[in-house]
């Protein structure tokens, strides 16, 4: 179903996050697979617990979410596009539709207080 490929995408998603953190400060060899993963599992199907606890509706999360998506899937690869010199060939009208959604993207919480 849809839930277990979010929730395994987003397990996996945080085993990188939290094992790329631990390389910093220890060996990652050292690290227990198995409570790695529980740990994970615990961390989701709390945060999911409380989630439903506060009745957080999910498309307020989105709205909220949308800063981040419009900054690292607009915004940044604008900038990279226009920095890197290999990316040159990219440069156009269509680079510049990809920041203003990004912009707006970043905007459409603060739309939100005007409703």
């Amino acid at each position: 179903t849809a839930f277990f490929g979010i929730y395994l995408g987003f397990h996996e998603a945080l085993k990188g996050i939290v094992l790329n953190v631990l390389s910093r400060i220890m060996d990652v060899k050292n690290v227990n697979p198995l409570l790695l993963t529980s740990g994970i599992c615990v961390f989701i199907v709390v945060t999911l617990v409380i989630w439903v606890s506060f009745r957080v509706s999910v498309l307020v999360f989105f709205q909220l979410g949308s800063p981040l998506y419009g900054i690292v899937a607009c915004i940044i690869p604008f900038f990279l596009i226009y920095k890197v010199a290999q990316l040159e060939k990219l440069r156009g009208l269509k680079t510049w539709l990809i920041l203003l959604y990004g912009i707006l993207l970043c905007l459409s919480p603060l739309l939100k207080l005007i409703e």
